[in-house]
Parts: structure tokens; C-alpha cells; sequence
């Protein structure tokens, strides 16, 4: 891996690439006759490495042993989670820490709306009252990493969606824009084989273009009857028609036909290759889900995107490989300068580039190749002296073009050794995308020979690979359990040699040591790099100097939740007039005369130094991120939702060093742990997204983890990760000789295997959760599945 002196990726700086050749006479200028310069452009990381620096810390947490009774707010706690058991009493005596389900007191609701997020409001009402005078003994709060987690996903998915409604849909459609103008230049003057070329592109592009332009034009998606319907797509079409034959002009409407009924499998009609499996497209794929079903221009994103990502140009085909090099001279091509000033009016490539860097950040890395490895392939292979309008319909030229085709393949800024398993020979205009630990899934389920069935997936190796030693020995049992569905598959290693080395295990180590290497940059670029990264502060094992709890041997379990299910969640979301963010609680005004307040309530901040600090250190990149790329400045102003959250977690960290360092912590300290809010991190920004309901806000989720289909030495199966209700984690500790319970929010995880035929939904895996709350038997019939082995320890 080569890094810049400036410190990013040398792949990610593409040199600019040029071939340019002299125009020739002065009257050569149509568009038929006129060289045209390929050009590549560059693509950067989404920021810059933070400049932060950390004081080393000695720890020496101070506390004392006690049983549960002698905390100075037992009866309280115990009147809040209701009695505990005579085991659950001993857990929580020997472990220092119990979980337990959520008890059923509603979610906090604040200037009359409803929450944001199930877990983000409970932890906010464990708080209790603003007014010092009303807070009560059972307001001790724990921040642990659950609730930030929770928090700083949800923050980047309602962005991610924000981006996509807004500026990454203006990018989406400048492009298309500005390609369809350029390809319309090139075409003019041309005639025969070269003409059809073009106008073939021509509607490759024209129909992801009306796609969005059928959207509607309001980003908060709140237009009083959604616009996106097949009848305004093709309506939206007619500005376009006259430019296609009357045969081409039936295709492309019968294209948006489909793509709007999103319901069959069919031959395309426009000269596009799926780049999965299969000749057909499968039209179904064009069916909006998840978070892009709520508005008119996500919708109209969703299909566009599916369009441009799903689709591509097959360089098995003369064809393909045709309209991939006139969509490569389209983003080339520099019109004669025009305007007022001279200027451009196109820019392609830099709105390319645009989409492409902010997707790197939020989604992950392309699985096929795109025009940032065509270029140089094309002024390589090529060999023309100049490339022209004409030059896609040269039969030599594209022979020796798909000769050497197969060295195409995708490129990666970072973990360049992690190969994904799309089609390297469909070129896509923005191909579908994969996160560090789908990349690294697919590497671990690669079949140890060719023909066998690929391994079964657990995020356990995720979690070994993050450094967590409990998720290492217990990963091949759960394989096993995944492959053969139940505790007597043969493959479970025998018990007597545990330390045997199986495959899985030594790609494992293989992928470690490759990661050693990694530059810093690599683990800030993408969210799911930085999720591994923050998995990785969860697996430490702590020793004197620490709270009685975190040394716990059942401590290392309950990090392992909660790294696996922050994992589902990264893993589920990889899918009118502004309503201000709510403010962090302030202490209530004061009556007169003023009432005294109630005696201090000692809340924990969990002291867990690494994890505070690189959570600081992964906002602080996002933050300068946004500012590079000119996102969300009403989240960096200082009242903003991103500068507000990296004071809270600064607070956090330097309340965390202050108990590990054995120091006292003031009245007003304590006041922030019993009183910050993060239920409004939750919040889409400037209101977006609809109303908010309690079904909306329920935090329960069920992701693919990895998708198995039959075979003959498999039966098919669909390996999930899911979330369901958050439970209630209490604390004993005892640091300022005060010796106390403390409660917090906490995930529940589960890993479960279903039929491949019959996939789950968030709606029905919602039903499944919470459905023993009603009076009624369920009404899918099922019921959760029971928590996986390897949480065996968190249960009394």
C-alpha cells in the first residue's frame, strides 16, 4: 500500500491521465472529427486523519466488594426493574452486573413527539426529572457503549438517507445530465453503426434520468401525493423522445414500465448486463425497501441507483464494451467552453467523483469495476492514436479491447487484498457496495475447494477478528451449528484438542496479520472499517485498577452483545417546516421561593478510555468529512446535532478518565450523567422522513447476514443477525466510597438460521419481539429465537 505524502491512498490519488493529440486543422470541429481527451479524475478519502492526542492513564478505580443490599438505592432499583430472583441476587453479587428484559414504563416524550428510537428514549427517561428538586435515587444512570453506539448509527442512517434524498441525488441527476448533453454532442455528425451506439447510451442514461426527475423537486419528501408513479415517469420521458427512433422510444418506456412494477424477470431491452448471477434482470430488484420506501425522491434514488449499480456493460460483448467506451468519452468530453465567463458547463466527472466519495464513506467499497479503473485499461488496450466519436465502432479496436478484458478488475483504496465477489467483466456507472466486514464475510466463506459449498457465516469471526478471545474459541461450534442445525454436526472440533487450527481460524490470523498493515487513514475512510475499529476497544481484558464489573469473566460476554449488536445494525442499514433538534435538558427554572434539591444521584460513565476515544476520534473525522464535502452545515454549527454529540462524548471521556483515575467528580458532573439526552440523535435532519410513531421508534431489527442457496450438498439457508428489545443492565460500584447501583440501556443479539425460501422481515421479526406484550397469541405464529450459546454466561 503506497501512501501520498499528504497521507491518503495512492490508488485513491489517481494520477490524471491524459491523452491528448492535436486538433488538427481549424475546421475539423464537429463532433464526428473532434479528438477527444480521456480523462480520469481523482477520488479522495472522505477527510483527513483528526490531529488528537491522548494523556496516558494509570488506572485506579477505587472500590470496595458489597452485596447488592447494602447499596445506598436497592429498594429504589428494585422497585423500577421489579424483584430479582434468589440466583439473579447472586449473579449480580459475583458478576457486579446484571441484565435484565426491559420493564414496560414508557418511552420519554418531549415537546409533544413521539421517540425517536426505543433504546434512546428509555436511557434518556432513566434520568428522570429536569427539576434537581424531583430527581430520585433510581435516576443513576450507566453510560455504557450500548446507548452511543445506538446513537451514532442511527445518526450516520438518517444522514445517509438525508444525503441520498438531497445532495446525492443532485449529483446522481447532474451527471446524468450532463452526460446525456455530451453524448448528444459526440453523436451529432455521425452516422451508420456509430449512431446506433450512441443513441443506445443515449437511453441507457435517459432512463435512470427521468427516474429521478420523476421524484419531485422537495428533499424532505413531504409532497401532498407521492410523484413517482409510472404515469409521471413516462410523462417525464416525452421531453426526451424526440431524440430516439420510435422502435428505441417503445423500449425505453417499456423499460420504466417494468421497473415501476418491479415484478418480473424479462431480457432487457437497452443493451445492459445484469452484474449478478443471471441473463435476466430481475425487475423485482427495483422495488423500493426499507428507508427508501417513506419518500418520492428516495424512491426515485433507489430505482436510479438500481439502475446504474445493478447494470452495466458486459465486456464479453462488442456491444458492452461499445457503449462503455462511449460512456467513457461522454465523461471525458469537454464541450467548447461557454457562459458568461467561458466556463464549462458540464462537469461530470466531478459529480461523479462526488457520489462516489461520500458512498466510499457510508456504504463501503464497489464490487465491480467502474470508470476509475476503464480509463487507464482503454488508453492502454486501446491502441488508437486518438480516440473520436467514431472510435466505439471500430471492430478492431473493441476486439483488442475484449482480449484483454480480464484484467479488469475492481479497485479498493484500502484493504486491497479483501477481493469482492461481483462480476469484474460488467463495468458499472456506481456499482453496488460492500462494508469492511461483508468484504471480510465473503473472504471467510470462500470454499476450501472448488466445487464445495461455501462456509457457513457467524459474526463471531468478526468479533475474533477484532481481537475478542472468548468469540475465537467458540466460532467453529457455532459454524458447525449453522451448517448442520444442531449440537451433534461432526464438525465441531473435538473438546479434548480445542486449539486445532481449522481453516476458518487461519484465515482469520491470515487477515489479521494483513490488517497490521493498514495505514490509519484506511480505518477512518469507511463506516464499516470504523465500526471493526470500535469492536476492537470492546475486547480488551481488564485488570486492577478497574471497576469490579469490568473485570468480571462474564464482562467479556456482555462486550460481545454489544459488539454484535451494534454489527446488525450497521450490517440492516448498509438500508414541511423543520422540526428543531430537542435540547439537552437544562435545569428547570426556578420557583420562588425554590425548592432544595433531592440529595446527589451518582450515575457511572463506564470507563472505558479506548472506547471514548476513539469514538471521539471517528466523529471528529466524520464532522471534517461534511465539511469537505459541504454536508449538513446546520450539524457543524455549535448547536448542531454532530458538534453537539462530539462535546457530549469529550465530557464522556474526560468523566471517564477522572473515575479511572480514582478523582471525584463535582455535583455538576454528575448532573450531566443523570440528564444528557441522545434520543434526538435519532432525529432525521430538518424534519425529514414523516411522523414519528411508536412503531416507528420500536429499536428491534433483523438483517441478512449471509444467503446460502440450495445445492447438493447443501439444503439452503439464510443466516440473520438481529436486534431484538434493548434490556436493562444494572451495575454495582462503589468508587467515592458510595456504594450504589447504577442502570443503562444494553442490546439483545441473536444469530439464527431460517429457511432460504421464506425471508424475514423487520416487519415480521418486529411481531416476533414484541408481540408478548398483546393479551393475544402471536400473530405470525412464532416465537424469538432462544439466545445463542455463547451468551450463556449473562443468564443467572
Amino acid at each position: 500500500m503506497r501512501v501520498s505524502p499528504g497521507g491518503v491512498c495512492g490508488w485513491w490519488l489517481v494520477p490524471l491521465l491524459l491523452v491528448w493529440v492535436l486538433a488538427g486543422p481549424a475546421d475539423l470541429s464537429s463532433a464526428e472529427t473532434r479528438p477527444v481527451a480521456l480523462q480520469t479524475t481523482t477520488l479522495r478519502d472522505f477527510s483527513t486523519l483528526p490531529s488528537i492526542s491522548f494523556p496516558d492513564v494509570k488506572p485506579a478505580f477505587k472500590e470496595k466488594n458489597f452485596p447488592p443490599q447494602e447499596a445506598v438505592n436497592y429498594r429504589e432499583i428494585r422497585s423500577l426493574v421489579g424483584p430479582l430472583t434468589p440466583a439473579q441476587e447472586e449473579y449480580l453479587e459475583k458478576n457486579r452486573f446484571l441484565i435484565l428484559p426491559k420493564p414496560a414504563f414508557l418511552m420519554a416524550r418531549r415537546e409533544n413527539r413521539p421517540p425517536a428510537d426505543e433504546m434512546l428514549a428509555n436511557f434518556d427517561a432513566l434520568g428522570g426529572s429536569l427539576d434537581p428538586a424531583r430527581r430520585e435515587p433510581a435516576n443513576a444512570r450507566f453510560v455504557g457503549p450500548d446507548v452511543i453506539l445506538q446513537a451514532w448509527r442511527l445518526y450516520l442512517a438518517n444522514r445517509l438517507a438525508a444525503a441520498e434524498a438531497g445532495p446525492l441525488f443532485d449529483s446522481t441527476r447532474q451527471l446524468l445530465s450532463d452526460l446525456l448533453k455530451n453524448a448528444a454532442a459526440l453523436k451529432a455528425g455521425t452516422s451508420g453503426t456509430s449512431a446506433r451506439n450512441w443513441e443506445r447510451l443515449t437511453a441507457q442514461l435517459v432512463v435512470p434520468l427521468v427516474l429521478l426527475e420523476s421524484g419531485g423537486e422537495n428533499p424532505a419528501g413531504d409532497d401532498a401525493s407521492p410523484p413517482d408513479t409510472a404515469e409521471r415517469t413516462l410523462a417525464r420521458f416525452e421531453a426526451y423522445r424526440a431524440r430516439f427512433s420510435p422502435a428505441m422510444a417503445k423500449n425505453i418506456r417499456t423499460e420504466l414500465i417494468r421497473i415501476h412494477r418491479a415484478d418480473t424477470s424479462a431480457a432487457g431491452l437497452l443493451g445492459l448486463t445484469p452484474a449478478y448471477p443471471g441473463e435476466l434482470i430481475d425487475y423485482t430488484r427495483f422495488q423500493p425497501r426499507g428507508r427508501y420506501a417513506g419518500q418520492p425522491r428516495l424512491r426515485a434514488y433507489y430505482r436510479a441507483m438500481a439502475w446504474l449499480g445493478d447494470l452495466g456493460w458486459s465486456t464479453r460483448t462488442e456491444q458492452g464494451l461499445a457503449d462503455a467506451l462511449n460512456c467513457a468519452l461522454a465523461t471525458s468530453y469537454d464541450p467548447a467552453p461557454s457562459g458568461p465567463n467561458g466556463t464549462d458547463p458540464t462537469d461530470p466527472r466531478a459529480a461523479w467523483a462526488r457520489v462516489m466519495e461520500i458512498n466510499t464513506f457510508f456504504l463501503g467499497y464497489p464490487d465491480s469495476p467502474s470508470y476509475l479503473e476503464w480509463l487507464p485499461f482503454l488508453m492502454k488496450e486501446s491502441e488508437v492514436p486518438l480516440f473520436t466519436a467514431d472510435t466505439g465502432a471500430d471492430e478492431e479496436v473493441l476486439r483488442r479491447l475484449a482480449a484483454a478484458s480480464d484484467s479488469i478488475v475492481p479497485q479498493s483504496p484500502h484493504f486491497r487484498g479483501l477481493r469482492p465477489a461481483g462480476d469484474s467483466r460488467v463495468l458499472c456507472i456506481f456499482p453496488r457496495r460492500l462494508n469492511l466486514p461483508a468484504l471480510i464475510a465473503e473472504e471467510l466463506a470462500q470454499p476450501a475447494r472448488k466445487g464445495d459449498p461455501p462456509a457457513a457465516f457467524s459474526a463471531l469471526s468478526l468479533a475474533a477478528l477484532a481481537g475478542h478471545q472468548d468469540a475465537r474459541a467458540m466460532l467453529p461450534r457455532q459454524v458447525a451449528l449453522t451448517r448442520g442445525l444442531s449440537e451433534t454436526a461432526e464438525e465441531i472440533p473435538p473438546p479434548d484438542d480445542p486449539q486445532k487450527p481449522t481453516l476458518l481460524t487461519r484465515r482469520l490470523e491470515a487477515l489479521a496479520a494483513r490488517f497490521k498493515n493498514e495505514p490509519e487513514a484506511a480505518w477512518l475512510a469507511s463506516e464499516g472499517a470504523a465500526w471493526l475499529r470500535l469492536a476492537g476497544t470492546l475486547s480488551a481484558e481488564y485488570g486492577s485498577g478497574h471497576p469490579l464489573y469490568m473485570r468480571s469473566r462474564a464482562f467479556a460476554v456482555k462486550q460481545l452483545e454489544t459488539m454484535l449488536g451494534s454489527h446488525a445494525g450497521l450490517l440492516h442499514d448498509g438500508g414541511a417546516a423543520a422540526l428543531p433538534p430537542a435540547a439537552d435538558r437544562a435545569p428547570a427554572a426556578k420557583k420562588e421561593p425554590p425548592e432544595p434539591p433531592a440529595p446527589l444521584v451518582k450515575g457511572l460513565v463506564e470507563p472505558n478510555l479506548a472506547f471514548w476515544r476513539e469514538m471521539i476520534r471517528q466523529v471528529s473525522y466524520t464532522q471534517a468529512g461534511f465539511r469537505d464535502h459541504g454536508l449538513f452545515p446546520e450539524d457543524l454549527a455549535d448547536r448542531g446535532a454532530l458538534r453537539r454529540f462530539l462535546k457530549r462524548l469529550e465530557r464522556c471521556a474526560a468523566l471517564a478518565e477522572k473515575e479511572l483515575t480514582g478523582e471525584d467528580l463535582t455535583e455538576d458532573d454528575y448532573e450531566f450523567i443523570r440528564l444528557f439526552t441522545l434520543d434526538w440523535m435519532a432525529e432525521p435532519p430538518d424534519g425529514a422522513g414523516g411522523p414519528r410513531t411508536d412503531e416507528w421508534a420500536r429499536s428491534a431489527l433483523a438483517a441478512k447476514a449471509q444467503d446460502v442457496s440450495p445445492g447438493d450438498q447443501s439444503p439452503g439457508f439464510t443466516v440473520y443477525e438481529a436486534v431484538g428489545e434493548p434490556r436493562l443492565m444494572l451495575v454495582l460500584t462503589g468508587n467515592e466510597k458510595s456504594p450504589r447501583l447504577v442502570v443503562g440501556l444494553v442490546y439483545s443479539h441473536y444469530e439464527f438460521v431460517g429457511p432460504h425460501d421464506r425471508r424475514l422481515t423487520d416487519g415480521g421479526w418486529r411481531e416476533t419481539v414484541y408481540d408478548r406484550h398483546r393479551p393475544q397469541a402471536s400473530s405470525n405464529g412464532r416465537r424469538p429465537p432462544a439466545p445463542n450459546f455463547w451468551y450463556d454466561a449473562l443468564r443467572p
